[in-house]
């Protein structure tokens, strides 16, 4: 049987785009953008395959496309999921989406310690009226657990786009998670740079538990970061420098490392649903 995840087919949540024109989905392993006004598709990838599928996150649980618009919808910053020699295991579903009463078991491809081989993502970008391609200079990036529902990379906001669009950001976890990195990119050349490193003799804690999401905020009209750390042995948010990497000054609890006061609140709320707000 063939893994979970890479046997979607059709419109899985398609993305619009920020100007609601086009919507972006996955096909057959591979992006495709349609035309809201004339209902038109065409394949923004062609190389795509179960090995090597785009805008997939691993294991199945998150059917999200795994992408980013660009703020002007001309561009897609996205990621191909590569699963390459990894190890089948069985999966079960104790509460079936189809209503079924008895669990139902099927197969993921899920990497364990000591694997030769782990899934792992190539950042990529795409021009959407051209079709090309860019890669990014950087090394694959390790597929780690995010959260009990095993959120995808940018379902997790590991990337997003800057407000002029000339930038993009991501997040580089090791695969252990004792070292984390905030990564920028030039979106006119590939290049990328490192702004800022987090180590642990143990693990980063991206969030006060694990079946949260990472919680740090972009802050794009200001180019600066909102970080969560235990650095200190709390959990703290901190205030970075987007243009710089610097730390600006620590947030919550303790005594700000700078004069400047936060410019965000942040106030934690309960609901019945959830909100990305």
């Amino acid at each position: 049987m063939a893994p979970f995840i890479l046997d979607m087919h059709g419109l899985p949540e398609a993305l619009s785009s920020p100007d609601g024109k086009r919507a972006v989905f996955v096909r057959d392993y591979n992006l495709w953008v349609r035309d809201k006004a004339t209902g038109k598709d065409k394949p923004l990838t062609t190389n795509g395959s179960a090995d090597e599928g785009y805008g997939l996150a691993p294991f199945g649980i998150d059917t999200a496309v795994q992408a980013r618009w660009s703020p002007d919808s001309k561009r897609l910053l996205t990621v191909q999921l590569n699963t390459q020699g990894e190890t089948q295991r069985p999966f079960v579903f104790f509460a079936p989406e189809d209503g079924s009463l008895n669990p139902q078991v099927t197969r993921i491809k899920m990497g364990y310690p000591g694997d030769d081989h782990v899934n792992s993502y190539r950042l990529c970008w795409i021009e959407i009226e051209t079709g090309d391609i860019h890669s990014v200079d950087y090394p694959a990036l390790p597929c780690i657990a995010l959260g009990a529902y095993s959120w995808g990379f940018f379902t997790a906001n590991f990337g997003w786009w800057s407000s002029d669009g000339h930038r993009a950001f991501f997040v580089d976890a090791t695969r252990s998670t004792d070292a984390v990195r905030l990564v920028e990119l030039d979106t006119q050349t590939g290049h990328t740079r490192v702004l800022f490193e987090e180590t642990s003799d143990t693990l980063v804690n991206l969030c006060p538990d694990f079946n949260d999401r990472p919680l740090f905020l972009p802050l794009l009209e200001s180019d600066e970061l909102i970080w969560y750390s235990e650095r200190s042995g709390w959990g703290q948010l901190y205030l970075y420098d987007l243009t710089t990497g610097e730390l600006k000054h620590q947030i919550t609890g303790g005594k700000p490392l700078a004069d400047k006061e936060p410019s965000a609140n942040w106030r934690k709320v309960a609901g019945k649903e959830y909100s990305a707000v």
